[in-house]
């Protein structure tokens, strides 16, 4: 009876092992796509997006996947896309005030409060909609270029489908 029963238990360990060897390998999996997509978005090397003129169909990238995820976790409390909410709307940042210069982005993302002291546009933000942007001073350039990509496709996908 002891044999059956160890016969049993090492069907059972083998069932097991293949299970945790399978699910071992699906969290690789997920972690290496995360470690990829956080690398491309830092060296830059991603196209935002694609557009074939041809077929008016649009492709996000890991950098948009990262904004989009950023800007849900960061941004979306205060703000929206298309229309204005306890902040100011995103949809064309880059052609309004001083946005158009990235670094200028970075500065006042990270630090609002000292942007704004030399800033008048910043200025008549805090006027029209009454309170100033939380700091974040965490996110780095690529994650900050990442939100701006997601932005901006954001923008070319309604577009395309309106």
């Amino acid at each position: 009876m002891t044999k059956t029963i160890c016969g049993v238990n090492k069907q059972v360990n083998s069932i097991i092992y293949a299970m945790l060897l399978s699910l071992s390998l699906l969290i690789g999996y997920y972690f290496i796509d995360k470690i990829v997509a956080t690398e491309i978005v830092r060296q830059n090397q991603s196209t935002f997006i694609d557009r074939d003129v041809n077929t008016e169909f649009v492709t996000a990238s890991k950098s948009v996947y990262l904004g989009k995820s950023l800007f849900d976790g960061k941004c979306a409390s205060c703000h929206l896309i298309f229309k204005n909410s306890t902040g100011p709307a995103l949809m064309s940042l880059e052609e309004r005030g001083p946005w158009s210069d990235r670094t200028e982005l970075y500065n006042w993302i990270r630090n609002p409060a000292k942007f704004m002291s030399t800033n008048g546009y910043t200025k008549n933000l805090k006027k029209e909609f009454g309170s100033m942007m939380q700091a974040f001073p965490d996110l780095t350039n690529a994650e900050i270029n990442a939100i701006v990509d997601y932005i901006n496709a954001s923008q070319s996908m309604r577009q395309v489908i309106y």
